[in-house]
């Protein structure tokens, strides 16, 4: 199952930290998405490629990879 944790405080130390997105493909991180980013206009069109489910992280930590 593919999800996007979206809008959260994020927190993974050695690489970012600060608000942004973070993007799970078949059960692992795929991308960390800075809240400055914007996708470009060729992303934002095309359709997703499968269905991905949304976590709205506002308000929250989020630490992808810490155990």
């Amino acid at each position: 199952m593919d999800f996007q944790i979206k809008g959260g405080r994020i927190i993974d130390p050695g690489h970012y930290e600060g608000f942004g997105d973070v993007h799970v493909t078949d059960g692992r991180i795929s991308a960390v998405v800075p809240a400055a980013s914007s996708p470009s206009s060729e992303a934002a069109s095309r359709p997703p490629r499968r269905e991905v489910r949304t976590i709205d992280a506002r308000g929250r930590i989020v630490c992808p990879g810490l155990i």
